[in-house]
């Protein structure tokens, strides 16, 4: 048996053999009861769920509200119109409007007519135009005169881009007509498109 310097026993050496085996016994318990609560606490393994799901990953599929269709966006308020019948053939009679033809210029379908005077003062190529997509705040010119309503419709007044005078009439928010005239003197081409805006005024949408 060993002995310390002094002769005595250690303090292990004189603990019974049956206080040695509770001692282990209640560390072993001790250990497992550990392990058991950190298993308790560790989260279980699964799927990971994509964030962005939310909800709608666990929302009844009967209780689900459909997506609505996307828009088509607006209808054309000139579809099926001929620019060209927006003028009855009395009023190309009264007016001196002659060879009609019509024609794509841009976004606008167009007819062309001309007005053939004894001079090129008063002689001018005279265009209906319609625009399904762009309204009288669209117009794009240096100076516009806003009219008073041309029966059912607002008018406004304005200089072309090739010059001349023009008058367009507005259908709904976002369609317009341009009444235009264009060469010789212009105060006589302003007369013309505003009676011949008054004439397919009551045609229009």
């Amino acid at each position: 048996m060993i002995t310390d310097r002094a002769g005595a026993m250690p303090a292990e050496a004189t603990t019974p053999t049956w206080r040695k085996a509770a001692r282990l016994t209640t560390s072993a318990c001790a250990v497992s009861l550990s392990v058991v609560l950190l298993a308790s606490c560790s989260p279980v393994p699964g799927p990971i769920q994509d964030p962005g799901q939310g909800l709608a990953a666990t929302r009844n599929p009967a209780t689900a509200t459909a997506t609505p269709a996307p828009s088509s966006g607006p209808a054309d308020a000139f579809a099926g119109v001929d620019p060209c019948g927006l003028v009855p053939h009395d009023a190309r009679t009264r007016l001196g409007l002659t060879d009609p033809r019509d024609k794509q210029v841009g976004q606008a379908r167009v007819c062309r007519f001309r007005i053939q005077g004894a001079t090129l003062r008063n002689s001018y190529t005279v265009g209906v135009e319609l625009f399904s997509t762009r309204g009288l705040e669209d117009i794009v010119a240096a100076r516009t005169d806003r009219l008073a309503d041309i029966g059912h419709h607002r008018a406004v007044r304005f200089e072309g881009a090739n010059g001349g005078c023009a008058v367009a009439l507005g259908v709904g928010d976002r369609s317009r007509v341009d009444v235009t005239a264009v060469g010789g003197d212009l105060e006589p081409a302003c007369d013309i498109v505003a009676r011949l805006a008054a004439t397919l005024e009551p045609s229009l949408p």
